[in-house]
């Protein structure tokens, strides 16, 4: 989702910062600050770019799916009949699997059993081991209203850019 999301960004921001800078130079060429709040959208723009695909969301995907396919390895050893020995170089693996790729968020983890627990009936709710906190669920609510507001920031860029140079001049 947020690979997604940050694609429709970087769309829209280069189509948005297009459109304007072609508008000013061939209607607006006296607006010296609109030329360069646009200018300096565009290089924001294209260092967003490079930031997105630096990021390599297909490896991290992959790298994770092999951490996750590991650990389902690691799990089936465990419930086998294991000595002491054997259970201290199973957790030995498991650190070192955990160590590999990188892990969710502790946000991404209360998001996971809120998810869990909203999806499944009373009966359902009853088996599961970890059940969400009011703390958990405020967290959660929070984290959301966060990336909202950030998300409403990041569309909103173009058009207060767009604004600005009228409210300055």
């Amino acid at each position: 989702s947020n690979h997604f999301q940050a694609q429709v960004v970087l769309l829209y921001y280069s189509f948005f910062s297009t459109c304007i800078a072609i508008y000013y130079l061939k209607f607006d060429n006296a607006n010296d600050l609109a030329n360069v709040s646009w200018l300096s959208f565009s290089i924001l723009t294209m260092i967003a770019s490079i930031f997105i695909s630096t990021l390599r969301y297909k490896e991290r995907a992959d790298s994770v799916k092999q951490c996750y396919e590991s650990l389902t390895s690691i799990y089936s050893q465990i419930h086998q009949d294991t000595s002491l020995s054997e259970l201290y170089a199973i957790e030995d693996k498991y650190k070192y699997t955990c160590s590999l790729c990188e892990n969710h968020s502790s946000s991404d983890y209360g998001a996971a059993i809120i998810s869990e627990y909203s999806k499944n009936d009373k009966d359902g709710r009853q088996r599961l081991s970890k059940k969400p906190t009011c703390h958990l669920r405020i967290e959660n609510n929070v984290n959301k209203i966060k990336r909202l507001v950030l998300l409403i920031a990041i569309y909103s860029l173009p058009i207060i850019v767009l604004l600005l140079p009228s409210y300055i001049a």
